[in-house]
């Protein structure tokens, strides 16, 4: 579901997700918080109302408690009186050995035994069960208490009415009755138990099935020994008349009220005085009351749900000890919760309101948000299509890149071939160059060689010329000789023949001299062969001379073209020497350079083949970019640039 999503859609639900739990976890929290605090209030409130309950059930028992001090005090200013009357009279006197025979009737029981008594006495009147003693109603008008004198019945201490001006059930005075030393369970009477001990008996007792607020006090004879005692009491609804309109005035909420019970077991729920008058009825809910009541410590108190009169109330109880009496302050349960109830009302109310808040902010955030990422998803769709645009050109700007770095790598590859050809070349430029500028540092010296023999050929030349000369004037000079020798062999031959002519004229004697003659004839004529032929040779190594004077003087001029030939050559081998330097200094620069152009071709080829993997990855890299675009076309916008 989620992949299915658009990131606008992710976006949305990312800041639904990060801004609605929040205040989901916020409102839970003060959910809770509300919820803690209403409980709170509402135990507080729950703990105002026990405690109001309380305070009406406290209010009563202190009401109680002071009107029983009061009452007692009452009863113990009343029985002073009382007893001030009798001993006025002369007291109790009891007469042994004259007796009356008795019904007893036992006040809590009901049960008659008859029992004989010795009589007593007060004052002339003798206390028999049909006397009326004028000193009881005496002590009545004085106080307002109703006056009793008890006799001592047996060695077990029971209290028989010898005189009294209490009434029965039936409206007459309730001579005869007795208080027994032991209740019906066993328990000793606190009243007589009290009195046998020598002491006075204030409080609360029940008397002839009446609860009365009563003092009792022992009347000993001259022994000291308790003979009976003297009783002094009001009614317990007579006595509280006064402290009743203020207990049943006391208001507890709107409809609660307080009321009184008896708490003792035989006369347990009871009503003492309610303000509701149908009290009487709600018999179960009063027991339960009463015995709830009657188990608790004086000073303790207990909130005890229970129906009255068919409604839910909520009571709170307490004991009353001096007077046996369940004190109860009811309330119905509605009206002790309706605060609680008003407090989870209203904190319902809250709840809902924060519910809502939260809902409506909630709601609020979610369209904040689709409308942040609906703006946003504007600004990334313009972004989308400019990468989607930036992706395309750059798509082919990395083709043609990647074609013109394929080319530029394919020519500098093949110029790094050229350039390593084209280096090998001048390399082998620079060998031969080098092998050139050696050649013409020999040539140079050659042409130096051949100027410096050019010239000392043609200052040989000048010499053979100017020999040739002194050679061609000596064979003139020689041919003057020789025809010089050829006119003395001509003379000579002329002499010898003349000498021989002589000779032969001389005859014998001038045979020697006709050899000689013929000798010297001969000689002459092998000087004038020799002279001729030494003629011929000057004549011939003459024409030689000067053909070759000729060619020395043809060859001193080809000498010196020669020789200016040879300095011009001389010259331009310097030159060509100097230009060879040069060429192969500029040659190896060049094959330097080559060099350096082969290495920046490889390198150039290097970078044209890494441009084109770069053109090639940035391709395979805009490729990417297109699909990323692609991709955050369809991760933002779904696809096709839709918002």
């Amino acid at each position: 579901m989620l992949k299915r999503l658009n990131f606008r859609g992710r976006l949305i639900l990312a800041g639904v997700m990060t801004s609605v739990p929040p205040l989901l976890m916020v409102l839970a929290m003060v959910w809770t918080q509300n919820r803690a605090a209403s409980e709170n209030a509402a135990e507080g409130l729950r703990q105002l109302a026990a405690e109001s309950l309380e305070n009406g059930a406290r209010g009563v028992e202190s009401t109680c408690a002071v009107s029983r001090m009061l009452l007692d005090q009452a009863t113990g200013i009343s029985l002073n009186m009382a007893q001030e009357l009798l001993e006025d009279t002369g007291g109790l006197r009891v007469t042994p050995g004259w007796t009356q025979t008795w019904k007893a009737r036992n006040q809590l029981t009901g049960a008659e035994t008859e029992v004989r008594l010795d009589i007593a006495t007060v004052g002339r009147t003798a206390l028999l069960p049909e006397a009326e003693l004028p000193l009881l109603d005496q002590i009545t008008s004085l106080t307002g208490s109703s006056a009793t004198i008890f006799q001592r019945m047996n060695g077990g201490g029971d209290m028989l009415r010898v005189a009294t001006n209490v009434r029965d059930a039936a409206g007459k005075r309730a001579t005869g009755t007795f208080i027994p030393a032991r209740e019906p369970d066993g328990r000793a009477n606190a009243v007589v138990e009290t009195v046998l001990a020598g002491k006075r008996f204030v409080g609360r007792a029940l008397v002839v099935g009446r609860w009365h607020t009563t003092a009792y006090e022992p009347v000993r004879d001259a022994g000291g020994r308790v003979q009976g005692m003297l009783f002094v009491g009001i009614p317990e609804d007579k006595a509280t008349e006064r402290i009743q309109a203020s207990i049943l005035g006391t208001k507890v909420g709107e409809t609660g009220f307080t009321f009184v019970m008896n708490a003792a077991e035989a006369d347990r729920g009871r009503v003492v005085f309610a303000r509701d008058g149908e009290a009487e009825r709600e018999q179960e809910a009063r027991r339960l009351l009463a015995g709830v009541a009657a188990g608790l410590r004086p000073g303790e108190g207990a909130t005890v749900p229970h129906l009255w009169k068919g409604r839910r109330h909520i009571a709170h109880v307490r004991y009353f000890p001096p007077w046996d009496w369940a004190i109860a302050a009811t309330v119905p349960e509605e009206e002790f919760l309706a605060a609680v109830a008003a407090n989870s009302l209203l904190a319902r109310r809250s709840a809902f309101r924060l519910a809502g808040v939260t809902l409506a902010t909630a709601v609020a955030v979610c369209l904040l948000w689709w409308v942040l990422a609906r703006l946003w998803m504007r600004r990334v769709a313009v972004v989308v299509e400019q990468l989607n645009v930036a992706s395309g050109e750059v798509t082919a700007a990395s083709g043609h890149v990647a074609e013109v770095s394929g080319a530029t790598a394919g020519e500098s590859s093949r110029q790094a071939a050229a350039a390593e050809q084209i280096s090998s070349a001048i390399a082998e430029m620079a060998r031969q160059s080098d092998e050139g500028t050696n050649r013409s540092e020999k040539l140079r010296r050659a042409a130096s060689a051949a100027r410096e023999s050019a010239e000392s050929g043609s200052a040989s030349t000048v010499r053979l010329t100017a020999a040739m000369g002194e050679m061609d004037t000596s064979a003139r000079q020689m041919r003057k000789v020789i025809e010089a020798i050829e006119e003395i062999a001509m003379q000579t031959n002329l002499l010898a023949l003349n000498a021989s002519v002589e000779a032969a004229r001389a005859g014998a004697a001038g045979q020697g001299f006709a050899v000689v003659a013929d000798a010297v004839r001969a000689l002459a004529g092998r000087c004038s062969e020799a002279a001729q032929e030494t003629t011929a040779l000057i004549r011939s190594s003459s024409s030689l001379g000067q053909a070759a004077a000729g060619y020395a003087r043809e060859a001193a001029g080809n000498l010196e073209s020669i020789l200016e030939s040879a300095q011009k050559l001389d010259e331009l081998a310097g030159h060509f020497a100097s230009g060879a330097a040069s060429q192969a200094h500029g040659i190896r620069e060049l094959n330097q350079a080559m060099t350096d152009i082969a290495r920046a071709s490889a390198s150039a080829a290097g970078h044209a083949s890494g441009s084109a993997a770069a053109a090639d990855e940035l391709r395979a890299q805009s490729g990417a970019l297109k699909r990323s675009a692609e991709a955050l076309d369809e991760l933002f916008l779904g696809g096709g640039l839709k918002i």
